[in-house]
């Protein structure tokens, strides 16, 4: 029994303890931090999966909706020029602002061109500028 006592005490028996129990707590922090790791690329995944699935049902219900009668009416309205019998349709069109513009700048062209060169100087010299 003092044999093992002695062993125990000895300095080569607590170096060699330490050592060991250091050894221990390096592999068990890299553990700790594989861990770590591998549930952080868990809960990243899970809410990409979740992400997925619910633009997965969006299109789901998107194609749904496609389906229905009431869009292939619709679709069929505005693509295919369609009505239902009896019906009776209005189009209004509105000039865009730069179509006025474009033919203003048109006019005011055609009215130079119909202009003769004298017409054309006087306008240059009294009015200061492009006639």
């Amino acid at each position: 029994m003092s044999s093992f006592k002695e062993i125990v005490q000895s300095k080569v028996f607590v170096v060699a303890g330490s050592i060991f129990l250091v050894f221990l707590l390096v592999i068990s922090f890299g553990q700790f931090r594989n861990r770590r790791s591998i549930q952080k690329e868990i809960d990243s995944l899970t809410k990409q999966a979740d992400q997925i699935q619910k633009n997965n049902q969006e299109v789901s219900n998107f194609i749904a909706y496609l389906k229905t009668d009431s869009y292939k009416e619709q679709a069929a309205r505005q693509q295919l020029n369609l009505k239902k019998e009896g019906e009776v349709v209005y189009s209004f069109s509105a000039l865009s602002p730069q179509t006025e513009v474009v033919t203003t700048e048109e006019k005011a062209k055609e009215e130079l061109a119909k202009k003769s060169n004298f017409e054309k100087w006087v306008a240059y010299f009294l009015k200061g500028g492009n006639p």
